[in-house]
């Protein structure tokens, strides 16, 4: 269970990694 649960936060941080490196290429773009 706790495996799993950790297995999902990786998951989430991932995201939130790729999201905010996004954004960076966006506003580097916009410049």
């Amino acid at each position: 269970m706790i495996l799993h649960l950790g297995f999902v936060i990786s998951l989430l941080y991932l995201k939130e990694c790729r999201y905010a490196i996004d954004s960076l290429d966006n506003i580097k773009a916009r410049e």
